[in-house]
């Protein structure tokens, strides 16, 4: 197994910790022990930043009083494997997608010694993906636990901090028919009178979550500015020993959550291509209108499209040993800049009266 170095964490959200529960295999008990013992110390270390974001909000009260303990106890479910589920999330009806077309073009595969050149060009332009773009919007899905998957629409304006995303839990048959766009027979989940359908939003100053069943608007953060995700020069992205190197993150200024792994695809990178003995590039892919750049593992858990224009993550499908589909993130439809939608406002109160 792949040694996954707990700095990759430094600047992740609790969105994040729970992805990786998803996208992690497995591990023995001897490596449980060890990363147990790493993790005791880790969290004794006051410089561990851990945020609290997304849906957790709902459940702030109680991860406070968890504390640091309980995110060692859950990075270790996820580093081994463990299913740590993804929270019940709570958004209004957003237009459903059609079926996502792929045209594949003629493969170009790399025959010179410029392999690892060519990944580690994509790999920073997945890494750099906001210095491609300043105003994005679109839909995606993304697996969550068992049969759920998350159903989102998003819009981001990173040169005013400003971002409206609609999350939408649902029940789905087949996953691979999620992943194809055809999400129009998925139940939105319900407990008791409650469904988990959520708006995010920020308005350019501070993040909120807002409760479309049952009303309740909770203030998450302060919004990140773009200024505040400086880039890391390219020789300077790389830390740890020959051995064992991982990619530094930046701060992620899209205060969009359930839409960043796909729009600054950092969490991607570090899970499936630091080891860049362990994929390939394929040559390239036409996925929903966009010119993109396909991977894939060498061991086949894992394949990925990559918009060649902007480093973002636009289809990503990782399977288990059994060939099974075991996670996704798939965007359906997106545009940037000038054919991106405007961040709509949210009107709290208003919606309070509805």
């Amino acid at each position: 197994m792949k040694r996954l170095d707990l700095k990759i964490l430094k600047n992740a959200d609790r969105q994040t910790v729970e992805r990786l529960a998803e996208l992690c295999p497995s591990a023995g008990e001897k490596e449980r022990k060890k990363l147990w013992r790493r993790l005791e110390s880790r969290c004794k270390d006051n410089s561990y930043a851990y945020s609290v974001q997304g849906v957790d909000t709902y459940k702030r009260s109680a991860v406070h009083r968890f504390g640091m303990v309980a995110m060692c106890a859950a990075i270790i479910l996820i580093i081994t494997g463990g299913i740590f589920g993804l929270k019940k999330l709570n958004a209004p009806n957003i237009s459903v997608s059609p079926s996502v077309e792929i045209t594949t073009t003629a493969v170009t595969e790399t025959t010179s010694n410029d392999k690892t050149d060519a990944q580690t060009e994509l790999v920073l332009k997945m890494l750099n993906s906001i210095d491609y773009y300043d105003k994005v919007s679109g839909t995606l899905v993304e697996k969550g636990n068992g049969n759920s998957f998350n159903d989102v629409g998003f819009e981001v304006d990173l040169t005013t901090a400003r971002s409206y995303s609609h999350i939408r839990q649902c029940w789905s048959d087949s996953h691979e028919s999620v992943i194809n766009g055809n999400i129009s027979s998925a139940e939105l989940i319900k407990d008791e009178n409650e469904t988990y359908d959520f708006i995010r939003y920020s308005d350019g100053n501070s993040v909120y979550t807002y409760n479309l069943s049952s009303k309740k608007k909770e203030y998450i953060s302060p919004a990140v500015k773009r200024t505040e995700s400086e880039k890391i020069p390219d020789d300077e992205r790389r830390e740890g020993s020959s051995k064992n190197l991982w990619w530094k993150w930046r701060t992620d200024p899209l205060n969009c959550e359930y839409a960043s792994h796909s729009l600054f695809p950092q969490l991607i990178v570090s899970i499936s291509l630091e080891d860049q003995d362990t994929w390939q590039i394929d040559g390239s892919q036409t996925y929903i209108g966009r010119e993109c750049t396909a991977v894939s593992g060498k061991d086949g858990i894992f394949s990925a499209l990559i918009d060649a224009k902007t480093g973002v993550l636009l289809k990503y499908v990782s399977y288990d040993e059994k060939g099974e589909i075991s996670g996704y993130i798939c965007v359906q439809s997106i545009a940037f800049d000038d054919e991106a939608d405007v961040v709509r406002g949210f009107d709290f109160l208003e919606s309070e009266a509805e």
